[in-house]
């Protein structure tokens, strides 16, 4: 696990993978936005990228938690990313306006951290 985040056109696994960025540790959590063409990454280190795959070009880097992003996911109206963290939180994000954190809860008691090996977070589907 080398950070590297690479596209790959399926069917064809002889094709080399599109590289879409890169972080400086593991990738920890993905999901992807098909509506917009949008991949959200977190990483080992908290750090969350957001990457337009039809171009490859970064659209988003922030610190989102303070350890491993352990679950990301977009909305179903594609206006917010929630991302859940080693640290106990989850993180909602207003990711079309400029990354601005809407709300953030405590989801683990802090005395418990040290148990948190998944942290799956996930929107309803729209109706």
């Amino acid at each position: 696990m080398d950070g590297t985040l690479l596209l790959w056109n399926w069917p064809s696994p002889q094709d080399k993978g599109e590289l879409l960025t890169r972080f400086d540790c593991p990738i920890m959590s993905a999901d992807f936005s098909a509506c917009d063409n949008l991949l959200a990454c977190g990483s080992q280190d908290g750090t969350v990228k957001i990457v337009n795959v039809a171009d490859s070009n970064q659209t988003r880097k922030f610190k989102a938690h303070e350890g491993q992003v352990k679950g990301i996911a977009f909305d179903p109206t594609r206006r917010y990313l929630a991302t859940a963290g080693s640290d106990g939180r989850i993180n909602i994000y207003d990711y079309i306006n400029g990354d601005a954190k809407v709300a953030s809860l405590v989801a683990i008691a802090p005395g418990q951290l040290g148990y948190v090996q998944m942290l799956p977070v996930s929107f309803p589907p729209s109706s």
